[in-house]
């Protein structure tokens, strides 16, 4: 069993999961909590055991020494009134939200996701961990953050009206069909940016609970969770929720130098500065810090195009600063406004008890060029957190379409005067190749290649350099843009087909993976007999050597024969692999024939009254094409995908 007792009424534990606030209120919920779809939040390790634990070897050793029967092993203990077992599996939940929830249901729900991720694992492929579980009424997905931690969240499925899709002419629910891949998909990549946002800011789990205390933690969370849950409408997540990357800003070579100068000065006269990069209109123009290269993607399909659990600082940081809309849109002054835009704290500082995930410097204050920065007589300067768990301090100046942000170093003890940070923000406007001189260059590239209408409606994501490239051609009056986010080059059916699309190029359905090969094990003799050794007088010895040569013989025999045995199974295997290469290759020709380049994987889908979308991928590129003309024919809409990629993609393009 993993948990000891039987669950309260239903009504008791509807409420608990519906009701943020701490009071049951039937059906209604809290706005937070409505508009995100999020009903609950659970963090827990199954390897966590009680404080001064007694396991059950100790105990049955102690009640054997005292020669007394252990009747009193599922006594309450006098201060909390749980049993052994429930005590167990407390210490296993680190979070729980809402914070309401009766303890025996988080117990419940911590024991039974223990239970179903020990039982699905040996049946899954590679024993893949479960990541979902649906229900009618919930949809659940799980992931494991830093080893032995999971965190798993429960959306209300009523609320996912997004990965709906009608069916026929009828609206009703019976011509609804949802789209589960990319459902899994999407739902995950709002948990892996719950976790990320968090480790960005805070630091990772494991390492936060042995420098702090798990009360601490939970406050932390707390804060962090009801601002994270602001953030999210559940009628507004797409595929750009599951990816994260860049959007890259056009810049001349001249212009790009002058950027390089500006880093390179700024550290020379104030070496308490670490990293900075240069954002125009929340597109990346600079970055000291490296950006991901095709190496480093991880080998999980699923976590390769998304915020990954072991993401690089930059990457994070852009996502957190300026990404919107998922990653579909950019903008630098994001985190002033709602529903983020939450006041500076001191609280917000370690050890506060407030979580700074949201907190930015108010745009109302015309004359404060920062984000995030002096704010009258205080500093407010979030901490980020590195890959090694070192630590940095985040100044963020705007000026104009310009938002540089520099990475200070914590330890530094002048990054708390105020006067020091307004002298770093006059160098970096005022001084030479600052803010003021390199917005009239670089905005007008901008304006130049950004600004122009493009030719056709399109989607592009390089996973090599997360490079994402959005048309800002409008939709068709036919099929507009869906009604939460105007003037999008996509429409809202489209947005759910490119979606359902991505996940199928990432092999989702993909079989389980097959050893290359047999292993065998060896069946050799150690030798002889130990009565042969008794054995007495020349005749018995000589008896015993011709024994022992012929089973040497025998042994010889018996591995040549194995050896050719695994040399055939190995030619078989060979010849087979060949085989299916082959056929791999006849099959990849046959695609690059009919499709829209050589060797790229391709798939058309059209409606009756809307154009043709077509996706293709070639390597790590793709790209969505939406024609606008729903009388467009199949062979006319090849070639103009066709004249897309060679516009756009016969080089390298970002």
């Amino acid at each position: 069993m993993f948990f000891s007792s039987a669950r309260k009424q239903n009504e008791t534990e509807s409420a608990a999961a519906v009701s943020p606030t701490g009071k049951q209120t039937g059906a209604a919920s809290s706005d937070s909590t409505t508009s995100s779809g999020i009903l609950s939040i659970l963090l827990f390790n199954p390897t966590l055991l009680p404080d001064n634990y007694t396991t059950q070897e100790e105990l049955e050793a102690s009640s054997s020494d005292s020669n007394q029967p252990n009747d009193d092993e599922e006594e309450e203990a006098p201060g909390d009134g749980l049993s052994r077992e429930e005590r167990e599996q407390e210490a296993k939940v680190i979070f729980s939200y809402p914070p309401d929830r009766e303890p025996e249901e988080r117990r419940c729900q911590a024991g039974l996701l223990e239970g179903l991720l020990m039982f699905i694992k040996p049946f899954s492929p590679g024993e893949a961990p479960l990541r979902s579980i649906c229900t009618e009424k919930y949809i659940i997905v799980l992931k494991e953050v830093e080893e032995n931690y999971w965190l798993s969240m429960t959306f209300a499925t009523n609320a996912l009206s997004c990965f709906s899709t009608a069916e026929g002419s009828n609206q009703n629910s019976s011509s609804m069909r949802i789209d589960e891949d990319t459902q899994e998909e999407i739902l995950l990549g709002v948990l892996s940016s719950f976790y990320s946002f968090f480790r960005l800011l805070h630091g990772g789990f494991d390492v936060f609970i042995k420098k702090q205390t798990k009360i601490y933690l939970r406050q932390l969370l707390m804060d962090y969770t009801e601002a994270f849950l602001e953030t999210v409408d559940c009628k507004k997540l797409s595929l750009f929720h599951a990816i994260a990357g860049y959007q890259f800003a056009p810049v001349d070579r001249l212009a790009y130098l002058s950027v390089f100068s500006l880093s390179s000065l700024l550290q020379q006269i104030y070496p308490a500065i670490l990293h900075s990069f240069l954002l125009l209109n929340g597109c990346l123009v600079f970055s000291s810090m490296p950006t991901p290269l095709s190496a480093a993607c991880s080998s999980d399909a699923s976590a390769s195009v998304g915020l990954s659990l072991k993401a690089d600082t930059l990457l994070l940081l852009y996502n957190y600063l300026v990404a919107a809309e998922g990653a579909a849109a950019a903008d630098n002054r994001k985190l002033q406004m709602p529903p983020f835009g939450r006041p500076p704290t001191a609280a917000a500082r370690p050890g506060g008890g407030s979580s700074s995930f949201g907190r930015a410097i108010s745009e109302k204050d015309k004359q404060n060029e920062f984000i995030f920065g002096p704010l009258g007589q205080f500093a407010f300067l979030p901490l980020v957190h590195f890959e090694d768990d070192s630590t940095g301090a985040l100044l963020a100046i705007i000026h104009q379409q310009l938002l540089l942000v520099l990475i200070l170093n914590d330890k530094d003890p002048r990054i708390a005067d105020v006067q020091f940070l307004h002298s770093i923000r006059n160098a970096a406007v005022e001084g030479p190749c600052g803010l003021r001189e390199l917005n009239g260059s670089l905005s007008a590239e901008f304006k130049k290649t950004i600004r122009q209408e493009d030719s056709y409606r399109f989607v592009y994501f390089n996973q090599a350099n997360r490079a994402i490239r959005i048309s800002n051609r409008p939709c068709p009056p036919s099929s507009p843009s869906p009604a939460y986010f105007k003037g999008f080059c996509l429409s809202e059916r489209e947005v759910q087909r490119v979606s359902h699309m991505h996940c199928k190029y990432l092999g989702l359905a993909e079989g389980p993976p097959f050893p290359l090969r047999c292993t065998y094990t060896s069946r050799i003799s150690e030798g002889s007999s130990p009565a042969a050794a008794e054995l007495t007088g020349s005749s018995t010895k000589r008896a015993a050597a011709e024994e022992e040569q012929q089973e040497q013989q025998q042994q010889e025999q018996q591995e040549q024969e194995q050896q050719q045995q695994e040399q055939q199974q190995q030619e078989q295997q060979q010849q087979e692999q060949q085989q299916q290469e082959q056929q791999q290759q006849q099959q990849e020709q046959e695609q690059g024939s009919i499709g829209v380049l050589s060797g790229v994987r391709t798939l058309a889908v059209k409606e009756a009254h809307t154009g043709w979308l077509i996706g293709s991928r070639m390597c790590e590129r793709e790209n969505f094409l939406a024609l606008d003309d729903p009388k467009t024919t199949f062979t006319k809409a090849v070639e103009d995908a066709a004249r897309f990629n060679s516009l756009h993609f016969s080089n390298i393009f970002v």
